[in-house]
Order: structure tokens, then sequence, then C-alpha cells
């Protein structure tokens, strides 16, 4: 059996499937690469869903910074003498969110105490999250088309 590797997209809208799963692949293939195992083979399964809530995906052929389809972080290569660095929040909320986070989104107790703060940060900044976990009848079609998704990856492996 081969190696497998699922790739999940994340959150906020992406470019197409076939285009997102490109850079993935790519992406994977340099890292092996840089690190002396370009040899390893894998099977690449990506789980897609920025189609379900956005009509039109974010499109590379877009120059216009201020365009809501424009991809602002378009994958290229990394240069030869590229060393990772760690992100810093840059905002005084940012810091305070990035510290919390943990207990935010996974402490229960501090969901329990504070649920409107939880739900405030989850519809703002997490929008997929917030209608994935809505009970709300008009979001229920969207849950089960991301959980089929994924299901019928799982089921590949």
């Amino acid at each position: 059996m081969s190696k497998i590797i699922i790739g999940i997209h994340g959150l906020g809208n992406k470019p197409s499937r076939e285009l997102l799963e490109k850079w993935w692949k790519a992406s994977i293939d340099e890292g092996l690469q840089h690190i002396g195992k370009s040899q390893i083979k894998y099977d690449f399964e990506l789980i897609y869903w920025a189609d379900i809530l956005n009509p039109k995906s974010l499109d590379e052929n877009i120059t216009d910074k201020d365009s809501k389809f424009f991809i602002n972080e378009k994958y290229t290569p990394a240069s030869k003498d590229f060393v990772p660095y760690k992100v810093e929040p840059n905002s005084i909320i940012d810091q305070i969110i990035y510290s919390q986070f943990d207990k935010i989104f996974v402490d229960p107790s501090f969901n329990k105490n504070h649920e409107v703060i939880s739900e405030f940060l989850v519809k703002m900044y997490f929008r997929e999250m917030s209608i994935y976990y809505s009970e709300e009848e008009e979001y229920k079609d969207y849950r089960n088309i991301i959980m089929y998704r994924i299901l019928a990856v799982l089921k590949k492996i």
C-alpha cells in the first residue's frame, strides 16, 4: 500500500480544485526534495469544499488586488536560501486571540461560560466552521455535503 496524503484546503474561498491540487502536490514534492526524500511515492487526495459556499473560485488570472477573486498567496517554489520563520500576530487583538486560542476554542469550561464570545469569534473569523456547526436548517445541506466528501476520501484508504 502506498502512502496517502490527505489535503484539506482550510477556510475561505480557494482557487479551483484542480489548481489547488496541483499546488499541493508541487509543494509536497518540493518539501520531500528539500529533505532528501524525493524518491518517496505517495497518493494524494484533496478534500475540497470551497465550491459549496463560494459559487466562483479565486482566479490566478485576476491581477486586481481589490477583487474578491484575487489570489493573495499563489504557490511559488521556495528560494534556495529560504528559512522558515515564525508568524507573529500583528495587532493587539490578533495577539490576544492567538495567545488565548486554545482556551477559547478547546477549553469546554471557557466555551460554556463565554459562549457569546466564542460564537462571535467563530462567526467573524471562521465562516465555514460557523456554518458547519450551526443548528440552523438552512446550513444542514452544507454540513452533509462536507461530511460526504470527507467520508468518500476516507473510504478510499
